[in-house]
């Protein structure tokens, strides 16, 4: 006897969206990436942050790391799918400290997909006095992204022409941590850091992320042998495979009795 869930199984549904966008963007967005070639404006990120009770936080570092248009990270733990590293144009993450204000800002490009997780998406942490605040990551408004993440993680991005001529599109956004002050503003979601959290300092390169790898990376610290320690022995498997996400949905759609 065959029982099919009922549409209320909240995971069930997540899954089967999830399934959904790997075929979508897998089939579709890859393909027109690699037909078009490596076309990706500037991305110009403002952004401010706030403690719990609304205020300005000074001097505070702001983490982004996140993939290369090919959906490749400068980590042991990526095969980089047969590319190569964007090394000259691309740094892969950054860091930026918050003035008077709490403000900050990024220099970078969108970042790619890769068909385990085919959601374009930006990592950061914020550190604070040397100590961790938050770790989350930021999504983009046009993949219709709002079922599943707060909008305090999602991203609109606007166009805009440089003096150049050249196009780039720029978003802001306010980042709101727990600092104990006993306010009650709306804190920023948390999410996990995923597997690819880079194993380099990263604290002094700087937040423009289209300049290129910093040679010291370059020249010693190649993605696919540094990082030898058990700490950071984090190995391709952490890309769940699509053909076994497809069979965790097949399971968790179909109950065999």
């Amino acid at each position: 006897m065959v029982l099919l869930l009922p549409r209320r199984n909240f995971i069930l549904q997540l899954l089967l969206l999830y399934s959904y966008c790997i075929r979508r963007y897998s089939s579709q967005g890859l393909q027109q990436q690699q037909s078009e070639g490596p076309s990706n404006p500037h991305l110009l990120f403002y952004g401010r942050l706030r403690n719990d009770a609304g205020e300005a936080v000074e001097n505070a570092q702001i983490q982004f790391w996140h993939a290369d248009y090919h959906g490749n990270y400068f980590h042991p733990g990526d095969d980089l799918d047969g590319k190569e590293l964007m090394k000259d144009s691309f740094s892969y993450f950054g860091t930026d400290t918050t003035d008077a204000e709490g403000n900050f800002e990024f220099k970078t490009y969108r970042p790619g997909i890769y068909a385990s997780r085919p959601v374009t998406h930006i990592h950061f942490k914020v550190f604070y006095e040397g100590r961790e605040l938050l770790t989350s990551q930021f999504y983009f408004q046009d993949e219709n992204v709002g079922r599943w993440y707060d909008d305090m993680l999602i991203l609109k991005l606007e166009e805009d022409v440089a003096d150049d001529g050249s196009s780039f599109v720029y978003t802001a956004k306010t980042i709101v941590v727990n600092m104990n002050m006993g306010g009650y503003e709306k804190l920023t979601p948390t999410q996990m850091e995923g597997p690819f959290y880079p194993l380099v300092d990263f604290f002094e390169i700087g937040n423009d992320m289209t300049t290129g790898l910093l040679e010291r990376f370059c020249a010693t610290e190649s993605p696919t042998t540094f990082g030898t320690t058990e700490e950071s022995s984090i190995t391709t498997t952490n890309r769940i495979s699509p053909t076994l996400l497809y069979i965790f949905i097949f399971i968790g759609h179909v109950v065999v009795v």
